[in-house]
């Protein structure tokens, strides 16, 4: 926001230059640019304004990040209110929970590789089942876009880098390419790249981040190779599926 607010694009380095011209493609050398933070809670982080006009822009930092947070009760009845069953929802509660149960009040937790390996099984089937494009359009709506529904506002575009440097892209047409390449070959509970986390998969009853194993968390290893491709290739939705198999080897929560 600093290095933006109140600059003449002619004053511009050449990267933002690129990325302003992506959201204000009629920009003149001579024209200023504002910008500035939102303060609440919402999925674009900043404003960028040129002639009255107002672009909402969420922005990420890093090579892992997470793009979703939520209370899980919150989180399943927006699943079940898109169609997600109670079976399905039992599939999601048992993976989270890690302890055999559907409740979290399991007498032993175990560690996410062996509840994979426990639920195998269903987690495959729930994998095939909310990997199709109805459903993920709307959950990448939530993730990226909305959010929980609470504020009017909604991220247009998606920046990923730092205050100097990075890449913008559209988020209508990112969501639109991470619905086409869904990432099946994962074997965790996904959304597409999205990786379903509990906010803290505690092993124990005393541990103090305990308060947390009850948000849900999605996480996002391959967004850099996401943004990358789509800036690069904006018109294919070809997946390089080596590539993001490769960054996926971090998955673990």
């Amino acid at each position: 926001v600093e290095y933006l607010n109140k600059k003449r694009y002619k004053n511009l380095n050449k990267d933002w230059k690129a990325n302003i011209l992506k959201i204000f493609p009629n920009i003149n050398d001579d024209d200023y640019i504002f910008a500035y933070k939102i303060r609440d809670k919402c999925k674009p982080d900043i404003v960028i304004s040129v002639n009255n006009a107002d672009r909402y822009v969420s922005v990420k930092v890093g090579y892992r990040v997470s793009p979703h947070r939520e209370n899980m009760e919150n989180f399943y009845a927006f699943l079940m209110s898109i169609g997600v069953n109670k079976y399905y929802i039992e599939t999601l509660k048992y993976y989270h929970f890690g302890d055999g149960t559907i409740n979290g009040f399991g007498k032993e937790r175990f560690c996410v590789d062996d509840v994979k390996k426990m639920f195998k099984d269903r987690i495959k089937e729930f994998n095939v089942f909310i990997n199709d494009d109805k459903y993920l359009y709307k959950i990448f709506d939530r993730i990226l876009k909305k959010g929980n529904g609470f504020f009017d506002c909604y991220a247009e575009y998606l920046y990923l880098g730092n205050e100097i440097s990075g890449k913008i892209v559209k988020m209508d047409e990112l969501i639109e390419y991470l619905v086409k390449t869904k990432s099946m070959y994962l074997d965790s509970i996904h959304f597409g790249p999205f990786i379903y986390t509990p906010g803290y998969r505690g092993l124990s009853d005393f541990d103090p981040y305990n308060y947390d194993r009850y948000c849900v968390v999605l996480r996002w290893f391959t967004i850099i190779d996401d943004v990358e491709y789509l800036y690069g290739n904006i018109t294919s939705y070809k997946a390089d599926a080596l590539k993001k198999e490769n960054a996926l080897k971090l998955d673990k929560d």
